[in-house]
């Protein structure tokens, strides 16, 4: 019996260590190694774009971006405020709302969120107290 006890007791700490694992605080250096569209929580995609089963519609006026499944039973909506100043640390107020299949109702959220990285067609988004990150195209309408 003790040692059915222990062999179960190990088993539940190896269960409960590979849930810590994915569910760990994502630092910003391993957020932009990420590499495809999505939004990012800890150390997995919430919702990973896939271009084949998934559409993304931009728009530039209203700054917003939305990513959806072709079902649209999940999905992430966005809508970006004003980007703040500064060369360093840009930083951008984003109105966050999400559902995936698993959940019933959509999550909303309101943080900012600092640019990271960017590239030509990507942006890493991230927000440390949350432990949050979207990757998206570019959408904050350029001023001339």
């Amino acid at each position: 019996m003790a040692k059915i006890l222990y062999m179960l007791a190990v088993l539940l700490l190896l269960v409960s260590c590979n849930r810590k694992l994915e569910e760990r605080e994502l630092d910003a250096d391993t957020f932009v190694k990420f590499k495809e569209y999505g939004l990012v929580k800890g150390r997995k995609y919430l919702f990973k774009y896939n271009g084949s089963t998934c559409q993304m519609v931009n728009n530039r006026d209203r700054r917003l971006l939305r990513m959806q499944n072709d079902t649209q039973s999940e999905f992430v909506n966005m809508v970006f405020g004003e980007p703040g100043s500064g060369a360093e640390n840009l930083k951008v107020d984003v109105e966050l709302v999400y559902k995936l299949e698993k959940s019933g109702e959509p999550i909303k959220l309101a943080m900012e969120m600092v640019v990271l990285k960017s590239e030509e067609m990507k942006v890493w988004l991230w927000n440390k107290e949350l432990n949050m990150g979207l990757i998206v195209s570019p959408i904050i309408k350029k001023t001339d």
